[in-house]
């Protein structure tokens, strides 16, 4: 066997490098709070937008999974210099977001009048 030399700087795995990453980039830039408050709200103006002209509640399936992704926003504005509660409130926030923007994707497509 062979001993390899670990240097401090190397990425060890996918955790640390979604680690380095995530806690990196909102560490040293916080203005992305403020770009998170917008990306959440333009979504949320979009489907309940889409409630109003389609005159169907189905726009507003995935407003609780935006909620959700509100309160992980609180949560990760309150995470002190732990990197673990930063790593999780950033994934429920992102996940929440995703699933929700995929489910706007869904009604769009129920809701279209063509059937295509």
């Amino acid at each position: 066997m062979s001993a390899t030399r670990v240097i401090a700087d190397d990425v060890q795995g996918i955790g640390d490098l979604a680690r380095r990453l995530t806690v990196g980039v909102y560490r040293r830039h916080p203005r992305w709070f403020r770009t998170y408050t917008v990306v959440l709200g333009v979504l949320t103006v979009v489907c309940l937008a889409g409630a109003g002209f389609r005159l169907s509640p189905l726009p507003l399936v995935p407003l609780p999974l935006f909620a959700v992704a509100a309160y992980a926003q609180r949560r990760l504005r309150a995470v002190g210099e732990g990197h673990k509660p930063l790593m999780i409130w950033s994934g429920v926030y992102f996940g929440a977001l995703l699933v929700g923007f995929w489910l706007m994707s869904v009604m769009a497509r129920v809701l279209d009048p063509t059937g295509t």
